[in-house]
Formats: structure tokens, sequence, C-alpha cells
């Protein structure tokens, strides 16, 4: 451990403030209700192969697979919305994820992360939730990886498609931006902390929170009994066909690992219920 301990509590400290920096920008800029008041959004930040070190929100291994198909620079900001494109990282269409690279030495080195449930993203029903939907395409407007701004530059003409397509257009642009201005906080910030304590000290607390939430989870899993756990429960149906539907689980613990055993659980549906496994 090249940094001392309590540079290392510093920095980690840093980064626990500028989530909620992250947090306090998207409640006071974004325009929306379910995002202002319900507070139905997240952010995080990750570093450059989508671990967490700290925040409310999902993996980003999808982004690491883009940087590595794709040129990003400096002031880039990614947006996008697609389940199966980001492994289920996004639930749904209604949640759009903006993804601000961090540089430090002409390299990424983390990934500041917003996420936001908008009001509507152009399905069959409003809110785009509908409950008839059987295919993806019901549920409103996909987005693949695809850079809001470029070096700093602002896509208006991309901006303006993903708004033709929302019921609710001035909301989602002042959602979107609110989400990127979000992601940008934390760019700063982290640039911050390597100008203050150098980048190295930075990645290495990155290490040493992933080590300190590997070992806590350690300790938490042994606290489980060894004999097996069952959790089952029942969804009145799928919103299109009236049946019952199971889920179950069964949770075993093997030394410091746990398995989970999906099996008992109703198959995939055919109405809007189905859930990604992670």
């Amino acid at each position: 451990m090249a940094t001392d301990p309590i540079t290392v509590q510093v920095i980690a400290n840093g980064i626990k403030a500028l989530i909620y920096e992250m947090d306090a920008a998207i409640e006071r800029t974004s325009m929306s209700v379910i995002i202002r008041e319900q507070h139905d959004f997240g952010m995080s930040l990750i570093d450059e192969r989508g671990w967490v070190i700290s925040g409310t929100t999902f993996t980003g291994g999808s982004l690491a697979e883009y940087a590595a198909a794709n040129p990003v620079y400096p002031g880039d900001v990614i947006l996008f919305n697609d389940p199966y494109l980001s492994h289920g990282e996004i639930s749904h269409l209604g949640d759009t994820m903006i993804a601000v690279p961090i540089f430090w030495d002409e390299r990424i080195i983390a990934w500041g992360i917003a996420w936001g449930h908008h009001m509507d993203m152009g399905a069959d029903a409003p809110a785009s939730m509908p409950t008839q939907a059987t295919e993806i395409y019901h549920e409103g407007l996909q987005i693949p990886p695809v850079k809001l701004y470029v070096k700093g530059e602002l896509q208006r003409d991309l901006l303006s498609v993903i708004a033709r397509n929302s019921r609710t257009p001035d909301m989602m642009t002042g959602d979107l931006l609110a989400l990127s201005s979000a992601g940008k906080i934390a760019e700063k910030r982290v640039h911050e902390l390597c100008e203050k304590f150098t980048g190295e000290a930075v990645l290495e607390t990155f290490a040493i929170l992933f080590q300190r939430a590997h070992d806590t989870m350690a300790k938490l899993i042994k606290l489980l009994p060894e004999e097996p756990i069952v959790f089952e429960d029942y969804m009145d149906n799928d919103g299109l066909n009236d049946v019952a539907l199971t889920i179950k689980a069964t949770i075993t613990r093997k030394g410091d690992r746990v398995v989970i055993d999906y099996t008992g659980t109703s198959p995939q549906t055919e109405g809007p219920v189905n859930y990604p496994v992670n």
C-alpha cells in the first residue's frame, strides 16, 4: 500500500461526497415529476472495467465494451437505454443512462454515471409501460450507446430525435441535460482528487474500496445458515394472461459464497413482466 491510510480515507470520502453532489444536481435541475420528486434516478462512479466504486446505480461493463470498440475522447457523453446491449444493466426503455468518461494521463480511469426514469419514451401507452406489450418495440424508443456530446459539443440533432419521440419532449430534454451535468460533476471532482493527491493514489483507493466491499460481503454471507433458505411468492398475472406466476429462489451457502437457484420460477411470459437475471 503506497498511499497512507489517512489519505485513502480522505479520497474515499471525496468520492462519497461527489455522489451526494450528483444526487443534488439531478434533483434540482431535472424537469419531470418522476425524477425530481419521486427520485427515480441513480448515479455512481465506476472504474474503467465497469465496477462500481461508489453510488446507487448499475454496473457498467457495457461501457468498457463500447470504449474498446469506439474512440472516446474527453468531453464525450455516452447515452443509451437498450436492455439487451447493456446486458441488463438497463432494466427497461424508460431508464436512460448517461456516462461521462473520466480521463487522467490520457486514459480512462473512471466513468461518471447517471440514469433516470423518464416520463415517456414514446411507447404504445403514455408513460411507456404498456401492460399489453408483447415485445420491446411496444415499449418505446431504443437507444444503443451513442454520443450525446462529442468533445464537449451537444449533438442537438440526436437530442431533437429523442425529444420528438416522447409525449413530454421538454421534460425529456431537461432530464437528459440534468443527468449529463451530474456526470460532468463526477469528472470534475475526480480530476480535483487526482490533482491534489495524484492519480496513483486515487486508483489505489479504488482498489482498496473494492477489497473492502469484497471482504464485507464475505463476512455477511457467513452469517447465513448452511442449510438452504427457500423463498416463494406470486404475481397475479403477466398483464395479458390471467394466470398466477411463481417467483422462487433457493439460497445455499458454501463457505463465503452463495448460490441462488431459481428452479421453480415460472418461465418467460408473453406479457411485459420479464426481468433480466442480473
